[in-house]
């Protein structure tokens, strides 16, 4: 995969989510914070008091989601990106969930 790839397969996903979202198949409490975690990561920024705990969970989130390419992968200079590509994928997932919910149909 590049990272084209990834991007693309993120906008699929966050679509499908937000449409599964608007049909009413993602109930509760549990499956909305399971299904939703990093829009609600995003969204958590905006709100005062909480913003600068959220974005300690943004960095964190961004080395741990890929913490075993890390290890594997230590001689290769690409591994820098990661933790951008990760930030930027939480606000693709952000953006496509809130268009899948919108339009209640996937396009992507």
């Amino acid at each position: 995969f590049n990272w084209k790839d990834i991007v693309r397969k993120q906008k699929q996903y966050s679509e499908a989510q937000g449409v599964l979202f608007g049909l009413g198949r993602i109930r509760g409490f549990k499956d909305i914070a399971k299904a939703f975690f990093r829009e609600i990561l995003i969204l958590s920024l905006l709100v005062p008091y909480i913003n600068m705990l959220s974005l300690l969970l943004i960095a964190i989130y961004s080395f741990k989601y890929t913490g075993r390419v890390y290890l594997e992968e230590y001689r290769n200079p690409r591994i820098v990106l990661l933790p951008f590509l990760n930030i930027y994928l939480l606000f693709v997932s952000l953006i496509f969930s809130a268009k899948g919910f919108i339009y209640g149909k996937q396009k992507i």
